[in-house]
C-alpha cells in the first residue's frame, strides 16, 4: 500500500508577512538563529518586513546593522511564497546571505496595488533553495529574464502579447548570486529570442551579466540566438523626482513590450 503525504495546506499572505512568518519560524525552532539589518528592530524593518519581531525575541537576536561586502550569496524574492521560501534557505545558510526586496512586491496598504503581492503561502516549513531561478511563465517565441517587481511587469505584458499570439516565457532569477546561468541559458535554447529587464541601471548590472551569459556560448552554439538580445533597465542618468520622469526611466510596461517586439 502506498502512502500519500497530505498536501500542505495554505493561505493568502502579503510578501511582507510571508517573510516575517518565515523568520518567526525559524527562530523560534531554533536559538541560535539571530536577524541583522537596517532598521529591523524597533522600526519593524523597511516595509514591515520584521514587524513584530523585536517585541517577540528582543535586541539580542533582532539586530539594528548596514553592510555590504563582495562574496555573500544575494536572493531577490517577487511574490510571498517565494519571500517565505527563500527567508527560511537564507536563514538556515551558512554563509552569509543578503536577502533584497522591492517595496512594490510587499503587498501594504499604502502601496500602488499589486494583484501579486498577496497570494497562497504554505503554512508550515517551506523553503526555496538559493541559486534556483523559476520559470514564472512557460512560452515558446521569446524568453524574458527578470527579477522581483519586473517579473509582474514582465507577466503583465506577457497577459497581452498572449492576445497578439506571441507566446512569451518569463523567467524570474530569484538569486542574483548564485546565478541561475543555466536556467537562462536552457530557456533561450527553447526560445531562440533574449530581453533582460532590471529595475537597476543599464551599465555594470546583472543585464550585462545575463546577456553575457547567453553570447559567450553563442560561439559553440551559433544557433542559440535568432536576434541580437535586448536589455531592459535604468538609463545612466539620476532618477527623476517627478513622477511622470520616474516612470520614463524605469522599466516598466511599455518599454519590456518595446524590447519584445525588437527581438521579435
Amino acid at each position: 500500500m502506498t502512502i500519500t503525504e497530505a498536501p500542505q495546506s495554505t493561505r493568502r499572505l502579503t510578501t511582507s508577512k510571508a517573510m516575517v512568518e518565515a523568520i518567526d519560524q525559524e527562530m523560534a525552532q531554533d536559538e541560535s538563529v539571530f536577524y541583522l539589518g537596517e532598521d529591523v528592530g524597533a522600526y519593524g524593518g523597511i516595509f514591515s518586513s520584521t514587524t513584530g519581531l523585536l517585541d517577540k525575541y528582543g535586541p539580542d537576536r533582532i539586530i539594528d546593522t548596514f553592510a555590504h561586502l563582495p562574496g555573500m550569496k544575494v536572493v531577490v524574492p517577487s511574490n510571498p511564497a517565494d519571500a517565505k521560501g527563500l527567508m527560511t534557505s537564507a536563514i538556515r545558510d551558512d554563509n552569509p546571505v543578503v536577502y533584497i526586496f522591492h517595496k512594490g512586491v510587499m503587498g501594504l496598504p499604502w502601496m500602488a496595488k499589486n494583484r501579486r503581492s498577496t497570494d497562497e503561502v504554505p503554512e508550515g516549513e517551506h523553503v526555496v533553495p538559493i541559486g534556483k531561478a523559476r520559470v514564472a511563465r512557460p512560452g515558446s517565441d521569446v524568453t524574458v529574464v527578470t527579477l522581483s517587481l519586473s517579473v509582474h511587469h514582465a507577466l503583465d505584458v506577457a497577459d497581452k502579447l498572449a492576445e497578439d499570439g506571441v507566446d512569451v516565457e518569463v523567467l524570474d532569477l530569484c538569486s542574483l548570486v548564485p546565478l541561475d546561468r543555466e536556467a537562462v541559458l536552457e530557456s533561450v535554447r527553447r526560445t531562440g529570442r533574449l530581453a533582460v529587464v532590471d529595475e537597476d541601471y543599464l551599465s555594470y548590472g546583472v543585464s550585462g551579466e545575463v546577456v553575457a551569459t547567453v553570447v559567450e556560448v553563442v560561439e559553440a552554439d551559433p544557433g542559440l540566438l535568432r536576434a541580437a538580445p535586448k536589455r531592459v533597465a535604468v538609463p545612466d542618468v539620476p532618477i527623476p523626482y517627478a513622477h511622470d520622469l520616474e516612470y520614463a526611466v524605469l522599466p516598466r510596461q511599455d518599454r519590456i513590450e518595446q524590447a519584445i517586439r525588437a527581438v521579435l
